[in-house]
């Protein structure tokens, strides 16, 4: 039997992929030239990063208590 290992933590070096292209849900980004363009990619990239992680989602009222 195999055991997965989850994780609710993603690290993201947005410098690194900013830099030098990465690829985003199989499409290929290159280097932005222009501040929007950056934080659009860097907004895709957390979202997509977000959408496959695995956690329960905490609710405000929860953190309330600290």
């Amino acid at each position: 039997m195999t055991q997965q290992t989850l994780h609710n933590c993603e690290l993201i070096n947005l410098d690194d992929m900013l830099q030098n292209g990465t690829v985003v849900n199989g499409v290929m980004i290159e280097k932005p030239h222009r501040l929007i363009t950056a934080s659009t990619i860097a907004t895709q990239v957390i979202a997509a990063v977000c959408s496959s992680s695995f956690g329960l989602p905490i609710k405000a009222a929860e953190l309330k208590r600290y």
